[in-house]
């Protein structure tokens, strides 16, 4: 890997915004553990090959462009 390329961890992001909404008792908070899971397993899926997971993803998280 580049020594110079910023990397994010997902895995941590969500896990921080998990923890403050549990604490702040939004029922958000399911949402976002869902949204991990199923990142995880895009990854692996595609990972293994399978690319139709992609359109699953997205019709699952739809994203509104204006």
């Amino acid at each position: 890997m580049d020594p110079n390329r910023m990397v994010i961890s997902l895995d941590g992001m969500l896990r921080n915004c998990i923890r403050a909404m549990k604490k702040a008792q939004h029922g958000e908070a399911f949402m976002l553990e869902q949204l991990g899971k199923h990142l995880h397993e895009l990854r692996r899926r595609w990972k293994a090959g399978d690319t139709g997971v992609v359109d699953e993803f997205f019709a699952l998280y739809v994203i509104h462009d204006e």
